[in-house]
This record gives structure tokens, sequence and C-alpha cells, in this order.
């Protein structure tokens, strides 16, 4: 949290439940939390890059192009517009042993790999796909246009400037998302797309990936280039966008239901919670969509 620069009204909290009963705190504190079940694992959810590197983009974006050469892309369809795609092609049913090889490359930032006994999430996400491999053994892989076309426009983000590393940047603060949420809908078929819908809808949610996930029976790999600016308050005190790095490459994953997940008992907090079943419609993700 307070790498975050956030304050724990920001910040989503779960806490594992007892198998003996314990209580997470006293009663009289746990009145903005609840009890809910998750996944031990990344079932039905979805892998992001908490930091892009800004030391070896070119090295990292000449991996992501001889990966997407192996690929035989085509127009994906846009369920959303019943239109096909101007931003994303699509390749379908690439085999796990090709995404492995991929994922096992140095195309992580320095937040998701293990320095000083930190979590691993390079590690972890390869040891993840490997235990469901029966499962994951085809994936579709969604790749910016930005990377076969030279008159497309990379996809932008804008950070405030705490999010600015000497070699990395912090992608996943200050509406960083690598994913907007439409985006995982891309591979699904109409029959698997129309039920999510639904489900959104009954859910009264406007923005969410969940459902997506939840229909979906392939995992999805995302790959694409960014131009990130930074954000600073000018004379006037308003913001003031700056471009700060050009084609840096990144990734995202998103996860259909495991058959075999396994579910535990946690105690989350009210911000967790938002986090976890819908996300706030925000004007950055208003502009990337249009």
């Amino acid at each position: 949290m307070e790498q975050r620069h956030l304050t724990p009204l920001e910040y989503g909290l779960k806490v594992r439940t007892s198998k003996a009963g314990l209580l997470v705190t006293a009663r009289n504190k746990m009145y903005n939390t609840k009890n809910i079940l998750l996944s031990e694992n990344l079932s039905s959810s979805d892998f992001s890059l908490r930091s892009l590197s800004t030391s070896t983009p070119d090295i990292q974006r000449n991996l992501y192009l001889e990966f997407i050469k192996q690929l035989d892309l085509k127009q994906v369809y846009d369920h959303e517009n019943k239109s096909f795609s101007e931003d994303f092609l699509i390749a379908q049913d690439v085999n796990f042993e090709v995404i492995k090889s991929f994922l096992e490359q140095d195309i992580y930032g320095e937040l998701d790999i293990s320095k000083n006994t930190k979590i691993d999430r390079k590690s972890m996400l390869i040891n993840y796909i490997e235990a469901r491999e029966k499962e994951l053994n085809h994936w579709d892989v969604l790749v910016y246009n930005s990377y076969t076309k030279d008159n497309i426009k990379n996809q932008t983000r804008a950070l405030a400037q705490e999010n600015f590393e000497d070699h990395f940047i912090r992608i996943m603060d200050g509406g960083g998302r690598i994913t907007r949420p439409w985006e995982e809908a891309f591979g699904l078929t109409s029959e698997q797309y129309e039920t999510a819908d639904q489900e959104k809808k009954k859910n009264n949610i406007k923005q969410t990936a969940r459902f997506f996930r939840n229909n979906r029976t392939k995992p999805l790999l995302i790959l694409k280039l960014f131009d990130i600016y930074s954000l600073t308050n000018n004379a006037e005190g308003k913001n003031e966008k700056n471009l700060k790095y050009t084609n840096i490459p990144a990734f995202s994953i998103s996860f259909p239901k495991s058959k075999n997940e396994s579910l535990v008992s946690y105690t989350c907090n009210t911000v967790y919670l938002e986090q976890l079943f819908g996300e706030d419609d925000s004007e950055e993700d208003e502009q990337d969509k249009g």
C-alpha cells in the first residue's frame, strides 16, 4: 500500500479465513467486509504485468515480433460493434508449447521478476500454465495492429510521475491496466458472448471482463505496443500529458475457468470487492475504446 502511495480507503485487501475459526480482526472492525469464496489459482482471472521495462524495450519488442511471425493471424470479430475489428488481429488454437516458449523469455518488467526473495510472478505464471496444460493446450492470441501495420498508432497510457522508476514503469497503478475489459471478449463465439453479455446486464455491471472469462473455453494472450505519457500539473494546476516512451511492448492473459479449481474462503474489504467484481467506467477507458 505504501509503495503504491495509497490510503487504506483506496487499498483492496483480502485475508484467508482460518479453518480453526480464528477471526481476522475484532468483529467491530469488520463492518466493511464480506466473506467470499475465491479460487486458489488464476482460474477465471487475468495475468497482467505489474511493470514495463524501459531499459531493454527494443530487445523485448524483437522477441514479441519473432513470436508474432509464427502466428496465423486473421481478422477478429468485434461482437459489441458487430463488425470486424480495425485494431486487432487474432490467431486461434495456438499450441501450448508455442505459448510457453514465448512466456519463458525475458519479456517481464522488474516487478514481475524475483529479487531478494520477493514473489517471482514469472515463475508463478509458468508453473500455473504447466499445471493446467491439459486444460490450456490451445490458446487464442490477440495482437494489436501496430505490430503489423505502420499506419496504426499504438495504444496510449498516461501515468503519474510516481509510476516512473529508473528502469521500469509501474503499469498497474493509476489507470494503467494493459487490457481493457471489452478486449477480453475477442475470440469468444457468438453464443459465448451473448451469454456473458446477459450475465453482465443481469448483475448491473457496466464494465467488467469477469463474465467474458467465465464463458471462455481457451485462454487469450493479448499483445500490445504502448506510447507512455507522464502526467504533470501545469502552472494552472491542470493535468498535462507529456510523451515519455514509445513502442513499449506489453502482454496480458485472460484465463478461462478451470474445471478443477479449489475454492477458499476469504474476508475482503469493500475496495477489494469493487476491484474484483466490477471496474468503474473511466475517461481513459472510453478514450481508448474510441
